[in-house]
């Protein structure tokens, strides 16, 4: 029996049988979403999976969770598995090129990374730093951490601040601190001639363009 077979088998087997329970752990995944409640909307949208394995946009929508949450190597196989049902998916594609493209010591740090996102946007800035800190032992030459240590960096100070202001708010002596020692960093390694303005984010990309 092929890929299609079975996944015509399967979606006929919950139709007649528990569709209306899939839906609404899906409906409870994406109501959990909404509220910011990541991991109890992952436990929703696994539920449904037990329910019907066969559905590719289940599977995406736990891979963009798990990624979301800092789970990277299982929203990896998530994106696999929604593409083996439907291979022409295109976020799912980009889902899994993009993890594919990175080295374990850069998934690692994406998912310390976005743990320190998710503990940020909690208002546990000192546990936001010290997991970004964290990261930053994975990924010490990783551009977007750096940026994102400034942002944790401001809102430390600021902690009452922290979730009522926009991330691209943080202000430029914070921000060029971490900035310049990104770029010592790279410096050490020997590695700032081979970066290419373009490959940076713009604010950073400005500064490197002149101290670089």
């Amino acid at each position: 029996m092929n890929v299609k077979e079975k996944f015509e088998m399967g979606v006929k087997e919950v139709t007649d049988a528990r569709v209306k329970e899939r839906n609404e752990y899906v409906l409870k995944s994406q109501e959990a979403f909404q509220r910011g409640k990541f991991e109890e909307a992952i436990n929703y949208i696994v539920k449904a999976s037990v329910i019907d394995s066969f559905n590719p946009k289940i599977w995406l929508s736990k891979a963009q969770l798990c990624e979301l949450v800092g789970d990277p190597l299982e929203a990896l196989d998530c994106y696999v598995k929604a593409l083996i049902l439907s291979p022409k998916d295109l976020e799912a594609q980009d889902g899994r090129d993009r993890l594919l493209a990175l080295t374990p010591e850069q998934m690692e740090a994406l998912k310390w990374m976005k743990k320190g996102q998710r503990a940020h946007q909690k208002g546990q800035i000192e546990e936001a730093l010290a997991l970004v800190e964290k990261a930053l032992e994975y990924g010490p030459l990783d551009s977007k951490v750096w940026d994102y240590k400034g942002v944790v960096l401001y809102d430390l100070m600021q902690p009452q601040a922290a979730l009522k202001r926009p991330s691209n708010s943080t202000p430029a002596i914070l921000m060029l601190g971490c900035i310049r020692e990104w770029l010592m960093t790279l410096r050490q390694n020997q590695l700032s001639a081979s970066i290419k303005p373009s490959q940076l984010n713009p604010i950073i990309q400005r500064f490197y363009t002149i101290k670089g």
